[in-house]
């Protein structure tokens, strides 16, 4: 068995062999252009309908209602940055400032773009906390909502505790505030475009290999953001997928060619596109079997750890995806563990990928309100399918050596 055993597939997968497959034949058969109106082009074009088609069909929305991106940060700065842009246009310099409401605990790619637009006093934020679980306070969202509340942006799973946030309840309570504008009493208070805010928006990016329900109008959500990589697709593609047309709610941030119907300027990836529709196509033909083996997984792990460390904390609390696991070693720093882990091969991370590099406790765990201890020495355990119980076994039983004193 390879001694090297990966266990960061929040952060990354490795791409499915059926998807290498797939996407092989538009490296250098079918290359064209896309927005070229020659044979290349076309056959290129009709590859990337087919992946714009499937992935639509797969989210309840219409086909016009998916933008190909970069990267689910490149569609989460989209939305945000996006939505704020349009609302500005539509209500002119002299309106309100936009409101935007998020969570202390989303992506780095969320925080940041809100944290750009307060900085340069184009929106107002207001960042929902969390209690000791990872759980969003709803009632904290409940009570931000107001006239100028453009988008309301809550991801379905943190990528750092795998906590399943109440998506659903959340939508409840915006479609109860949109319903309250359309009454009489306050009907009048509103331009017909306002009356289609706040958009609800959620970075779905850990969560469409794990969980049953993904249907935008099921959900009651209004846009998602999607990422290929983490899905066993490739690297380099992800996509806004929204339930209203784009060019009603959202104004484009990338400038150029009318690609991806105006809004997001730039030849399309067109290999890339193929690879990310083939693997979501995958993960949701087999999402009850790859939830049965991450569940074992996990199991198998934290059995282990608790048993040769049983100082260990789980930072995961239910309701929670099985392919992700926080746990924290106290008595240890994270700069030590994840030296010790990589020393005997195995791969593990303190957070999101996107700030692995500056060591420190996760923002996350931070906003949870973990005493320091915890947050220092958290570790988070992600699992895929392509990982076995052999190699999980092999884990465990490297466990009393890497926290051995």
């Amino acid at each position: 068995m390879d001694t090297r055993v990966y266990l960061d597939c929040a952060a990354s997968t490795p791409v499915d062999p059926r998807v290498v497959a797939s996407m092989e034949p538009y490296f250098s058969a079918i290359f064209g252009n896309p927005g070229s109106v020659h044979a290349f082009g076309r056959e290129a074009q009709a590859a990337l309908d087919m992946g714009r088609q499937n992935i639509a069909r797969l989210f309840g929305v219409d086909f016009g209602n998916v933008v190909f991106t970069s990267s689910a940060t490149e569609a989460n700065n989209l939305i945000i940055q996006g939505a704020v842009k349009m609302y500005r246009k539509e209500q002119g310099p002299d309106h309100e400032l936009p409101h935007i409401i998020t969570s202390s605990i989303e992506h780095e790619s969320i925080l940041e773009a809100c944290r750009d637009l307060e900085q340069n006093s184009l929106a107002t934020v207001t960042y929902a906390p969390v209690n000791k679980e990872g759980f969003v306070d709803v009632a904290v969202i409940a009570g931000s909502l107001r006239k100028e509340t453009v988008l309301v942006s809550i991801m379905y799973v943190n990528n750092v505790t795998g906590a399943i946030q109440p998506v659903e309840e959340i939508s409840k309570i915006i479609k109860g505030f949109k319903s309250d504008k359309l009454s009489p009493r306050h009907q009048s208070r509103y331009s017909p475009k306002e009356l289609m805010y706040p958009i609800f928006h959620s970075d779905a990016a850990q969560a469409i290999h794990c969980l049953e329900k993904i249907g935008l109008y099921d959900l009651g959500m209004d846009a998602v953001t999607v990422s290929s990589h983490k899905i066993y697709g490739p690297k380099g593609a992800g996509a806004l997928i929204a339930g209203f047309s784009f060019g009603i709610g959202i104004a484009p941030m990338i400038m150029g060619g009318m690609q991806e119907f105006g809004i997001r300027a730039s030849t399309q990836d067109v290999p890339g596109i193929v690879g990310f529709s083939d693997a979501l196509k995958f993960v949701r033909e087999e999402l009850v079997q790859e939830k049965k083996h991450t569940k074992e997984l996990k199991n198998i792990l934290v059995k282990g750890i608790i048993s040769s460390y049983p100082r260990a904390v789980i930072n995961s609390c239910e309701p929670c995806i099985s392919s992700v696991c926080n746990i924290s070693f106290p008595g240890f720093g994270l700069e030590e563990l994840l030296y010790r882990f990589d020393q005997q091969g195995i791969a593990v991370a303190a957070g999101s990928a996107c700030s692995a590099k500056v060591l420190g406790p996760s923002h996350v765990l931070v906003a949870m309100g973990l005493d320091e201890p915890l947050t220092t020495s958290a570790i988070r355990f992600s699992f895929g399918k392509f990982i076995t119980r052999e190699a999980m076994h092999y884990c465990v039983e490297r466990i009393p050596l890497i926290l051995a004193r």
